[in-house]
C-alpha cells in the first residue's frame, strides 16, 4: 500500500518538496508534544502517527526525550504487539510500528509517562481512577442555542 503514489514524486524537485514537508511535519509534531507535556496534570501521553517515516516517528520521540527526559520517560507501548520501532534508535524497542506487511499503510505509537506526578493532591483526587485498558468517561455539558426570532422590518 505504501509507495502506491510514488510515481507522483518522480523528479528531484518533487523529492525535495516531500523532504521539506516531512521535516515540517516532524517539527510541528515535536512542538505539539512538547507543549502538551507542559501541562501539570499530564501523566501519560500517547504519540501516534499514520506514518512509516523514522523522521516523524522515532526521530521525533528521540528529540522530545532529549528535552523532557528529566520529567518523562518512554514506557513500552502495546506490549503484545509483535513489531517494535526501529532498533537503530534507543527508543525503538519501546515503540510500536506497523507497515504494509501488517496490512496497513503504516502507523507508529510511543507512550510517554511522567516520572513523578506533580499535580496537587486536590487535582489528583478529582481525576477519576481507572484500571489499565478501561476507558475514562468524561461528562460534557451541552450549551443551549439561542433561538433566532425573525421580526418583520417596519418602515417608519
Amino acid at each position: 500500500m505504501t509507495g502506491r503514489l510514488d510515481y507522483l514524486v518522480n523528479t528531484d524537485d518533487d523529492k525535495e518538496k516531500a523532504a521539506k514537508r516531512l521535516a515540517s511535519l516532524a517539527a510541528f509534531q515535536r512542538k505539539v508534544i512538547l507543549h502538551a507535556l507542559t501541562f501539570p496534570a499530564v501523566t501519560d501521553l500517547v504519540y501516534s502517527t499514520c506514518s512509516i517515516h523514522c523522521q516523524e516517528n522515532e526521530g521525533v520521540v528521540t528529540e522530545v526525550l532529549e528535552k523532557v527526559g528529566d520529567r518523562f520517560e518512554l514506557v513500552q507501548a502495546m506490549p503484545d504487539w509483535h513489531h517494535r520501532g526501529d532498533s537503530t534508535y534507543a527508543c525503538g524497542p519501546l515503540c510500536v510500528r506497523a507497515g504494509p506487511d501488517d496490512g496497513t499503510n503504516g502507523f507508529f505509537v510511543a507512550h510517554f509517562q511522567r516520572k513523578e506526578p506533580i499535580v496537587s493532591q486536590s487535582l489528583a483526587a478529582s481525576i477519576p481512577k481507572r484500571e489499565h485498558g478501561q476507558q475514562r468517561t468524561v461528562s460534557t455539558s451541552t450549551s443551549r442555542k439561542r433561538k433566532h426570532v425573525r421580526r418583520p422590518v417596519t418602515s417608519s
